[in-house]
């Protein structure tokens, strides 16, 4: 069983910043840590999640 499903993440802000496509998928149990650099799209990644921002295409977050 998964914790997290997603499929089909895209977010665009601007024409210089597009999150997506992506897919992810976390098992239940399992810690994940997000490493990037700044503006990679990790804040985003996870207020999709939330649903605190609205995504360019719908997607499904199980």
């Amino acid at each position: 069983m998964n914790a997290i499903e997603i499929t089909g993440l895209v977010k665009k802000y601007d024409e210089k910043f597009q999150l997506g496509k992506l897919d992810l998928t976390i098992p239940k149990g399992v810690i994940v840590g997000l490493i990037g650099e700044n503006g990679a799209g990790k804040t985003t990644l996870l207020k999709a999640i939330l649903n605190i921002v609205q995504t360019d295409k719908d997607i499904a977050i199980k």
